[in-house]
């Protein structure tokens, strides 16, 4: 929509359309907004109208993918080469090629020349440099790696000032800042400052924004409805108006599906896959009530980024579903028990395997009805959603506890395929006569765990 929320030039509207609004209220992002640089001449330089002269620090993330490069120089400051951290021709020894993103920030001050380098907010390596700063602040030239998060002050930060906002965004007026570059992922030719200071950073010879969004949460104008959604009907010509409320949120998660063979020459395979996940997106918003669905949703043939999929579908039809639990974040994660015990490493990246096609009695080569769509929004709640499955249960045996099989009814997570196990239970509301602690439910691994419900 333009400011007013209109919507121009997008078609025309007739009597007994349906309409429907979503307003995208916060997105997570797998990878956040930042700039890449990939070598050669690409750099992001800022005309400074404020710029620093007797003391500097200059902060940021980085992550790079190959050794060497500049990664900025403000006058004579300058830092290069993440493989040995060099600040002007000085050899620190310290080598961030690990494969992990780290913020750096350097700081100089001109009564004794001296230099600060920081890695993760501690003071890592020091010196001295007979240098004089300018207007003109450049990232980059032959660096290969993303920045983001850029900051610049006119002041000598301590090790306690930076670690304790390194994880932090800033508001943009704080005391001493000169200039704060937080990437955002509409961003193109220039990023723009959010501090005070208006020097938007310009992007040349092929730097480019990238940022890889996970889910995103809408605020939307519909309402779930038994078989689907509350549609806004056009009743009458003019300007129609559709209210969004936070009383309707919508989660679309963007996922990547990787197929372990080439299947561009296979059209009809293809067109059945984007009716299977499509189907998948619609079972899971019925298994949370309108709440889940799924996004943008990007194939790659042949295992092109087969290890970063969300989705890696098997050309082997023996193949059975499985999720790893949780394996959605981008990190490890800690959980807590029922009985306060802290898990750590809980959850831990990892994917969704399934196999081309799959039906609920595993015979190789062919799939049953909707069994396909309907098991892997049943593994994406383990994936996603982090749920177990509720066909586990616990018992104790001569004082132990052992593994049982257990019918807790009503949940999609103790059956995929039954029509009448078609919800996520919870601990409050009765689902279809279904409840979260009735009959086995009482005994499934979930309870014995965590105790949280679907």
């Amino acid at each position: 929509t333009d400011s007013n929320g209109y919507l121009s030039g997008r078609g025309q509207l007739a009597l007994g359309d349906k309409l429907f609004a979503a307003l995208p209220m916060t997105t997570t992002y797998r990878t956040p907004p930042q700039l890449i640089f990939s070598g050669a001449d690409g750099t992001a330089v800022v005309d400074l109208n404020h710029a620093p002269t007797q003391t500097v620090t200059v902060e940021f993330w980085l992550l790079p993918t190959a050794d060497g490069g500049t990664l900025f120089s403000l006058g004579g400051l300058t830092l290069s080469n993440p493989a040995d951290l060099t600040v002007n021709g000085v050899s620190t020894g310290i080598a961030l090629s690990d494969g992990f993103a780290h913020h750096v920030a350097l700081s100089w001050q001109e009564s004794n020349n001296t230099w600060v380098l920081y890695v993760d907010g501690q003071a890592a390596a020091d010196g001295t440099a007979a240098i004089a700063l300018d207007n003109t602040l450049t990232f980059g030239g032959g660096y290969h790696g993303s920045l983001d998060e850029i900051r610049l002050w006119k002041t000598v930060r301590s090790s306690p000032q930076i670690s304790d906002a390194l994880l932090t965004p800033l508001n943009g007026d704080e005391s001493g800042l000169v200039g704060y570059w937080p990437v955002e992922d509409n961003d193109t030719n220039a990023v723009n400052d959010a501090s005070s200071h208006a020097n938007p950073l310009f992007l040349a010879d092929g730097v480019l924004v990238y940022a890889k969004p996970l889910y995103t949460v809408y605020h939307t104008s519909g309402m779930p409805t038994s078989s689907g959604v509350a549609m806004f009907a056009v009743t009458e010509p003019g300007v129609q108006q559709l209210v969004v409320s936070k009383d309707n949120p919508l989660m679309l998660f963007d996922l990547d599906v990787s197929l372990e063979w080439d299947a561009s020459g296979d059209p009809d395979y293809l067109n059945r896959l984007e009716q299977d996940i499509g189907r998948a997106s619609e079972v899971l918003y019925d298994l949370t009530n309108g709440q889940v669905a799924f996004g943008q949703i990007n194939v790659y043939q042949g295992k092109a980024l087969w290890e970063q999929a969300d989705i890696q579908v098997y050309a082997n039809n023996n193949q059975r579903p499985n999720a790893d639990l949780g394996g959605i974040v981008t990190n490890y994660l800690t959980d807590t028990l029922k009985t306060g015990e802290v898990v750590g490493n809980a959850f831990l990246p990892g994917k969704i395997r399934i196999g081309a096609t799959w039906n609920r009695y595993g015979n190789p080569g062919g799939t049953v009805g909707e069994d396909w769509p309907r098991v892997l929004a049943h593994e994406f709640g383990h994936y996603g959603l982090f749920l177990l499955d509720n066909y586990l249960g616990v018992e104790e045996v001569n004082g132990s506890k052992i593994i049982v099989e257990v019918d807790c009814a009503g949940s999609a997570m103790t059956d995929a395929y039954r029509q009448d196990y078609s919800e996520f239970l919870s601990e409050t509301i009765n689902n279809g006569g279904h409840s979260w602690l009735n009959g086995e439910c009482q005994k499934k691994l979930a309870e014995d765990t965590t105790g949280r419900s679907d």
